[in-house]
C-alpha cells in the first residue's frame, strides 16, 4: 500500500483474502534478495509459513491472496 499524489495505490491486508497453499509448493518462494550490499530480504519457511526476514528487522510472516501473489500483515506504529 502506499500514496502517489494523493492517489490510493493497493490495498490494505485487511481487504485481502488469503488462501492456504500447500506446504509443499512454498519451497519454490524461499530465497533472499539484496537490495543493497548491507539490506537483504529474505524468504523462509517455518512450520509450513512462509516468513520475510530482512537485515535488523524482525520476521514477519507472508500469506498468500492467490498461487504466486503475497502481502504482509504488518502495523506501522510510531
Amino acid at each position: 500500500m502506499s500514496a502517489q499524489a494523493g492517489r490510493r495505490i493497493g490495498t490494505y491486508a485487511s481487504e485481502q483474502k488469503e488462501i492456504k497453499l500447500d506446504p509443499a509448493r512454498l519451497d519454490a518462494f524461499v530465497g533472499s534478495s539484496a537490495l543493497n550490499p548491507s539490506f537483504v530480504i529474505g524468504t523462509t519457511k517455518e512450520n509450513g509459513q512462509l516468513m520475510t526476514p530482512a537485515t535488523g528487522q524482525p520476521k514477519f510472516p507472508v500469506f498468500a491472496p492467490s498461487e504466486r501473489t503475497f502481502f504482509l500483515k504488518v502495523e506501522r506504529r510510531h
